[in-house]
């Protein structure tokens, strides 16, 4: 049985950090909302959607928590997100997420319908050095961010 064929309910979870230069919160949301929203019409999945703006070093984001609570319940056969970075970059609560999918068999679903069951050894190794990545360039952009204020205050 292919992996959509199992699902029948999705969590999607839309999370926007920052304005990209010339790019709104509301837009760049969305764009992915309805990328989301068109992947879930076409399996004729049903949904609830999570959205909000913040970082996604904060494990404590209210609708990340919502999720994760409904999670729990047994409620969804899948998350549905853009990609892994959207739910979380964080180095600890990357496995926390995906120890959650494992132990209750939900699926993860990106943006390029994607999916992911985290029973699959391949597919767990997969999205453990995706969340392995994500923080390293998360990471990265900070160190680049403290270095350029750095500069700024240092020159004339």
């Amino acid at each position: 049985m292919e992996l959509k064929n199992k699902i029948k309910r999705v969590a999607i979870y839309l999370r926007k950090s920052r304005n990209k230069e010339g790019e709104e919160t509301e837009e760049t949301l969305a764009k992915h909302r309805k990328r989301l929203l068109d992947i879930a019409h076409k399996n004729n999945w049903q949904y609830e959607i999570f959205q909000e703006v913040g970082s996604s070093m904060d494990e404590m984001r209210p609708e990340y928590q919502r999720m994760i609570n409904k999670l729990t319940d047994g409620i969804f056969d899948a998350v549905l997100s853009v990609n892994l970075a959207r739910v979380t970059r964080d180095d600890a609560e990357t496995p926390k997420f995906m120890n959650l999918l494992r132990q209750d068999d939900i699926l993860f679903v990106t943006d390029s319908e994607r999916v992911y069951d985290l029973e699959v050894q391949e597919d767990w190794q997969a999205l453990k050095f995706t969340g392995f990545v994500n923080n390293w360039e998360y990471e990265n952009i900070k160190a680049q961010l403290r270095k350029g204020k750095t500069r700024a205050l240092l020159s004339p």
